[in-house]
């Protein structure tokens, strides 16, 4: 399947609320076109991290707008992250959370999960982090 099919169904399911599917094809829009871009990388580990990071001009706006994505960081569990500083950015959690869990057909973790904005506003996205304990 090709990148653009794969951002056309990306969209599509996003549209239809099925946010998983959703994830899985973006996230295989960007390895695709991460392929593209470093065709002699072997890892598609470091070619989609590197793609997000040299992109975050336009992950930031189109995914998480009016949050630093580059000074940012989380406080979960990702394998390996590769954020400056050892603690996982964005780009750790989209590709050791949804990349690899959706990619390998692997439930999400405990306390990751997609779930459409509650606030209601269509085409908003919103990031939640609450503490363990936390209601």
């Amino acid at each position: 399947m090709d990148v653009g099919t794969l951002f056309v169904r990306a969209v599509n399911d996003w549209e239809d609320s099925e946010l998983d599917a959703a994830m899985l094809h973006a996230c295989n829009a960007v390895d695709g076109t991460a392929a593209k871009m470093s065709p002699t990388s072997k890892s598609s580990n470091a070619r989609f991290t590197r793609l997000l990071r040299e992109n975050y001009s336009i992950l930031g706006p189109m995914g998480a707008p009016g949050l630093n994505l580059e000074a940012t960081r989380f406080p979960v569990r990702v394998e390996h992250p590769k954020a400056l500083g050892g603690q996982p950015d964005i780009v750790d959690v989209i590709y050791g959370i949804h990349r690899c869990h959706h990619g390998h057909g692997i439930a999400l973790p405990d306390g990751f999960e997609l779930i459409s904005d509650a606030a209601g506003t269509r085409g908003y996205t919103r990031i939640e982090v609450k503490r363990e304990g936390s209601a």
